[in-house]
C-alpha cells in the first residue's frame, strides 16, 4: 500500500488491482474517505464500488442520505470487527445528515440503528471490551499499549513511563 500512496502523491494512475485495497486502507484505517472513496469507486469490489459512487454524490435529500447510510450499514453486517465498526460510523454520518429531515417509519429504523451503534463507533473510535488492550499506531506513537474506560469514550495509555488518559 505504501508504494501506491506514493504513486498518489505523485499524482501517478493506480493499476486497477491496487485501486480497491489502497481505497480501503485509506478509507478504513486511515478515515480518508476523500481520498480512499475514489479509489473505491474505481476497484475491482463492485459491491464496494456502488457503495462509494453513492457516496461520492453526495446527496442532499434525507432519503437519499439515509439510503447511503443503508448501504455502508448492510456492507458493515458481512464484516468483522474493526471494520464492521468503521462501516457501522460511515453510516452513522449519513444518519445523522439525514435524520432532522426524515418521518415515520423511516425515522424509526434510522434512530434504531443510531441507538444500537456504540458511542465510540459512532464516533469513529472502534469499541472494545473494557480492560482490552490493543496496540495503537498513529496519533499516539507506535507500541502505546492501551486500556479503555467502561463508557469507550476514553482511553488511557501507558507512554514514557507514565500514564496518560485521553478523551
Amino acid at each position: 500500500v505504501e508504494a501506491h500512496l506514493k504513486a498518489l502523491e505523485a499524482n501517478e494512475a493506480l493499476p486497477m488491482e491496487a485501486k480497491s485495497p489502497t481505497g480501503k486502507w485509506l478509507c478504513f484505517a486511515k478515515r480518508d474517505w476523500a481520498r480512499g472513496l475514489p479509489l473505491l469507486a474505481q476497484g475491482t469490489d463492485a459491491r464496494l464500488s456502488n457503495i462509494a459512487k453513492q457516496d461520492i454524490e453526495s446527496p442532499q435529500a434525507a432519503i437519499a442520505q439515509a439510503d447511503v447510510g443503508d448501504l455502508w450499514w448492510s456492507y458493515s453486517e458481512t464484516e468483522k470487527d474493526f471494520i464492521k465498526q468503521v462501516c457501522q460510523a460511515r453510516a452513522t454520518y449519513w444518519y445523522r445528515l439525514a435524520q432532522s429531515n426524515l418521518t415515520g417509519l423511516r425515522l424509526t429504523a434510522v434512530q434504531k440503528r443510531l441507538d444500537s451503534v456504540p458511542v465510540a463507533a459512532s464516533s469513529g473510535i472502534a469499541s472494545v471490551p473494557i480492560g482490552e488492550y490493543r496496540t495503537f499506531i498513529g496519533r499516539f506513537g507506535y507500541g502505546n499499549i492501551g486500556i479503555f474506560t467502561a463508557d469507550s469514550r476514553r482511553i488511557l495509555l501507558a507512554q514514557d513511563k507514565r500514564a496518560v488518559l485521553y478523551d
